[in-house]
């Protein structure tokens, strides 16, 4: 596909088109062909293995600190985020799943003041929210991650980092197991 097209299929300006471009670009979601146009990233499974490993550690840096500096009020507001995933999660909306995933671990980065995690996170997202719904079409996925998240939401609402850490590395590489599986057996990504 080129500028172009777009332009034209989308009814959007040049600029605009470059710039979305440069932006999908930028989230490694598209390559850029010189005088071919764009194609969507190929992703392999060393690359989802390796985005998962490096958002494991990121995350667990995260709760660990969110952990070390939380107030009460701030746990109870991430438990309301929980809760509606929960909601969302009972509806199977997917879109909405991911918007509080997102939020949840944005919750925890903005009380913690983790920014160079955070900024190395928001650099991952779109891949990490584009693995999280390609995990989430494995059978049962859903149901697992919930039942982890709930186990990491009690742990931090115990203040038990130990049991909170064991839990983020549960929930990430099971969902790396289940991203893998997913990618192994669609046809069109391989």
């Amino acid at each position: 596909m080129t500028e172009k097209s777009l332009c034209e299929q989308f009814g959007v300006s040049r600029t605009l088109a470059r710039e979305i471009v440069r932006k999908l670009e930028t989230e490694r979601l598209v390559d850029v062909i010189p005088h071919r146009g764009l194609r969507i990233a190929i992703l392999t499974p060393q690359a989802i293995a390796e985005i998962y490993a490096i958002r494991t550690e990121l995350e667990v840096l995260v709760v660990r600190a969110f952990i070390a500096s939380a107030k009460a009020d701030d746990i109870a507001a991430l438990k309301a985020i929980h809760a509606a995933l929960l909601t969302s999660a009972d509806r199977r909306d997917t879109a909405q799943i991911v918007n509080h995933v997102t939020r949840f671990l944005r919750h925890m980065i903005d009380v913690s003041g983790s920014k160079v995690a955070g900024e190395l996170l928001d650099h991952l997202l779109a891949r990490i929210n584009m693995l999280r719904v390609y995990a989430m079409a494995t059978p049962g996925q859903l149901e697992t991650s919930v039942i982890q998240m709930d186990r990491i939401v009690e742990s931090i609402g115990s203040r038990d980092a130990v049991a909170a850490e064991a839990g983020v590395r549960l929930y990430v590489q099971t969902a790396c197991r289940a991203a893998l599986l997913q990618f192994s057996q669609d046809t069109s990504l391989n």
